[in-house]
């Protein structure tokens, strides 16, 4: 009767650490269940906020283009007065003058190569200035456009009116 009451006991210790054993699987297949899901999650959040701060770099960078050729354009008008060849360069149509190029210091000054589109309107006073980057991987293309009215000071020329369209 000894043995089977040692025998029993012996069965019934290697059930309860079976059960432990199975427990303690359970316990870290949970746990790795757990911290995957905050990984991913973090990795999600990451992968997010990198491309909203892509985007903001791209939008940011196409305004200054469009500033810079609103800067390009009154810089012309300034000469005008003093130089007979200011607006060199820039296609004339009537009393309107347009350039379709980036400059060569901001394409070499920046990774996302930009564009410009600049019509000045000598007669109106006006400069439309369009600036464009182009996107990084996956993202499309990012535009900004000022307009801008000017204001004769002189002999030299100001900016009136700035708005962003």
């Amino acid at each position: 009767p000894r043995n089977s009451e040692a025998e029993r006991g012996i069965a019934m210790n290697a059930q309860a650490v079976r059960s432990k054993q199975g427990f303690t699987l359970a316990a870290a297949l949970l746990y790795v269940a757990v911290i995957t899901a905050a990984l991913a999650s973090l990795t999600s959040l990451l992968l997010t906020e990198y491309r909203i701060t892509k985007n903001a770099i791209s939008l940011t960078q196409a305004l200054y283009t469009a500033e810079a050729g609103i800067d390009l354009a009154l810089h012309e008008f300034n000469r005008e007065a003093q130089v007979a060849a200011a607006w060199a360069g820039w296609a004339r149509s009537g009393a309107s003058y347009r350039l379709d190029s980036a400059p060569e210091i901001l394409r070499q000054e920046s990774t996302l190569k930009p564009e410009l589109s600049v019509v000045a309107d000598t007669a109106a006073l006006t400069v439309t200035a369009t600036g464009r980057v182009a996107g990084s991987a996956g993202s499309p293309a990012v535009s900004r456009t000022v307009a801008v009215k000017l204001k004769r000071v002189g002999p030299t020329h100001a900016v009136q009116t700035w708005e962003e369209r």
